[in-house]
């Protein structure tokens, strides 16, 4: 029965994220920190980001990161891939990845000296972002203190946030392409008007 409540109010946590308006508005920045701030209520890891890739995929980057217990938001980091292949390797076919012993599991172990050991991470669960059919990030739960076990419930909350930031990121580029239309319209306009204002060549 506790299993089922816990299922229960997890669903409608992704219910109520999901129906906000901001994820849809093409204000990635707000809609990022809305997410997080909304989904870690649920999953209560102590950190809780989204890492987006360069268009290379060689390294992410940490484009939105809030601390539950100081509910602290911040941005800003890097990780390699070349200092980390394995984590990034199994970003690309992993639904979620969750790992109890982040610093000894062997799709994690690169990531202890240089992140996971000076933050206190013991335990992970990451879900990656796809958008358009690849790999764009990863929504990265991160825990501190005693090792963490993720049950089944929240492993299927992680995958669907990482689907709703991907939502955020359609929309932020469906805003792009509408802001770049609407200058290249002025532009236009403008030639245009120069164009008739500009006297005719005598034949």
């Amino acid at each position: 029965m506790l299993y089922d409540q816990k299922f229960a109010s997890f669903n409608e946590s992704l219910l109520k994220i999901s129906r906000n308006a901001i994820i849809d508005s093409g204000d990635f920045e707000s809609a990022i920190r809305f997410i997080l701030e909304a989904a870690s209520e649920c999953t209560q890891p102590e950190r809780m980001g989204v890492w987006i890739y360069n268009s290379e995929k060689t390294k992410m980057t940490c484009v939105g990161l809030y601390e539950r217990s100081t509910r602290k938001y911040s941005q800003g980091g890097e990780l390699l891939a070349a200092d980390f292949p394995k984590y990034f390797t199994a970003l690309g076919y992993e639904r979620v990845l969750a790992v109890s012993d982040a610093v000894k599991d062997p799709l994690t172990h690169e990531l202890a000296e240089q992140y996971l050991i000076p933050l206190k991470i013991t335990s992970m669960m990451d879900a990656p972002i796809r958008y358009s059919g690849e790999v764009v990030g990863a929504v990265c739960n991160e825990h501190v203190g005693p090792m963490r076990h993720w049950d089944t419930n929240e492993i299927y909350f992680a995958g669907i946030i990482g689907e709703i930031v991907a939502r955020a990121i359609g929309a932020q580029k469906r805003l792009e392409v509408q802001e770049n239309l609407r200058l290249a319209n002025l532009k236009l306009e403008k030639l245009v008007a120069e164009l008739k204002k500009s006297p005719s060549r005598s034949e």
